[in-house]
Order: C-alpha cells, then structure tokens, then sequence
C-alpha cells in the first residue's frame, strides 16, 4: 500500500492542468503587453561597461551590472549573462566568464544563464556552453539584443515551462516518478488557487533529500511566482 503523502485526492492534476493566464502573457509579452517584465532580475557581469542597460529599460527591462562576480552574488537574479573574459577572477579558471557562469549554473540549475562570447575564441569550450541555457555573440544593437531577451523572458515567465526545467533536476537526483507526480499535483493546485506562498514544506521533507528541497525553494523563488510589481 502506498502512502499519499498530499492525501487523497478526488482528480489527479498535472502540469497540463494549470490556469494559462500566465502563460497567455509570456507569449503576448513580445505583442505589446510588458507588464510581467516587471517581475524579472537582471544580471550583466562583464568588466567592461554594458550598452544596452539604459535603452533596454524603454523596453520595461532592468539590468544590474557587476565588474565581477561569484555565484552566490547571482543568488537574487533570474537571468545571468556572463562575459568570457575579464570575470570570474575568484574561481582561477583559464575559462573566466565560463567558469563563473558554470558554477551559477551548478550552483542554481534553474536560472538562466547565458554566456557572452566572440566566434571563434569561446566557441571551443562546448563542455561549458552545451551546459548552459544559451551563448550570445557580441555585435549588433539594442534591438537585437531585446529579441534575444524577449526570447529568455518568455520561457523564464511561463509557469509550465518553469515546471520542466525543475522536474527534470528532481529527476536527476533520482527522486522517484510517483512523488514527483504527487509535488506537481500539489504544485498545480496551489498555483491555480493563488496560495503557493502558502506551500507546506512539512509535507515534502519526508520524501525529498536536503538538495531537492533546496532545488524547491529555489524554483517557488523564481520570477513566474512573483507578484508584477508594476
């Protein structure tokens, strides 16, 4: 006989099953309607000054910059884009900006990291980059720049996507199929109901390890659960 750790339930709810007003906005957010962009944060580590920070913000974008930084100042951010050189100078990595983008990465697999890289010169570390969410070329403008961002903003603002990304990290700690089922149906029903600031934990301790647990707390953190603030 298994044990039900969310109780009973009179309809199993999957991923499948959540309200799609989030969803709807995310993709209407490069149709004109910005408003969720409010929700995201920004991070820019590169030495060297970034372009595009003040003209993105007419595109209701807010980047913060660091000259340099360790994966626990990437702590608050949804999006981190590392430049290839020049940062990352704590890890001592001949592979700077790679490392240092590797290590959020390792350290929050479910932010979105990107690495800011010229052809051929960063190109090489594929160990690196097939790791990461995506790679960006230098060159171009700001308009280019938004599309890359509109792109990254719409997946990171769709709460279905969002639920992939986590399960496949419960996944590869090899959290069993059945209590995955049972969180993501306790997931669903909480988001659908507004209450997920209400999540209790008590209820996962039993069944998900010290990491898994973290892993939880870091995706209830993401910018899809927060509220638009402006």
């Amino acid at each position: 006989m298994k044990f039900h750790f969310f109780g009973k339930q009179k309809k199993r709810q999957s991923i499948e099953d959540i309200k799609s007003g989030d969803i709807d906005k995310a993709t209407a957010l490069v149709h004109g309607d910005r408003s969720m962009l409010s929700k995201l944060r920004i991070l820019v580590v590169d030495d060297q000054e970034f372009p595009f920070s003040e003209a993105l913000q007419e595109y209701q974008y807010h980047i913060e910059q660091m000259k340099d930084a360790t994966p626990q100042k990437a702590a608050d951010f949804d999006i981190v884009l590392c430049d290839r050189k020049g940062v990352g100078k704590a890890l001592k990595s001949t592979k700077q900006g790679g490392a240092l983008a590797l290590a959020i990465k390792e350290r929050f697999p479910l932010k979105f990291v990107a690495l800011y890289t010229s052809a051929p010169e960063g190109l090489f570390d594929m160990e690196i980059i097939k790791r990461l969410d995506d790679v960006v070329q230098p060159g171009g403008d700001v308009d280019d720049f938004k599309l890359i961002l509109d792109k990254w903003s719409s997946k990171i603002l769709d709460p279905k996507e969002q639920w992939i990304r986590f399960r496949t990290e419960l996944l590869k700690l090899n959290i069993p199929i059945h209590d995955i089922a049972n969180l993501e149906e306790e997931f669903v029903r909480r988001y659908n109901a507004d209450e997920l600031s209400s999540f209790n934990f008590e209820k996962v301790k039993p069944f998900l390890s010290a990491v898994a647990q973290g892993l939880l707390i870091e995706f209830l953190k993401l910018a899809i659960f927060r509220p638009v603030t402006s």
